[in-house]
């Protein structure tokens, strides 16, 4: 489970900083992790489900160059 953890934050990295390709096949890791009833609630309290989330991931390829992720103590709850 940490690696695949770590596999998803390289992901965001990598897509975020505009290191891999902007492709639907290199995209595609992403939706494949979330499940139909995803949604992430923000620091801010601002909900997106999953569709929205992922058109806004999608269109920020690269929108973030140079930016750094890493994960430190994870554990399973």
């Amino acid at each position: 489970w940490q690696a695949e953890i770590v596999e998803l934050h390289d992901f965001f990295e990598g897509w975020l900083g505009g290191a891999l390709p902007d492709s639907d096949a290199a995209f595609a890791r992403l939706p494949a992790t979330m499940a139909a009833e995803f949604a992430l609630v923000s620091p801010g309290g601002e909900r997106a489900e999953r569709e929205q989330l992922l058109a806004q991931l999608r269109a920020s390829h690269g929108s973030r160059p140079g930016w750094r992720i890493w994960i430190e103590n994870a554990a399973l709850r």
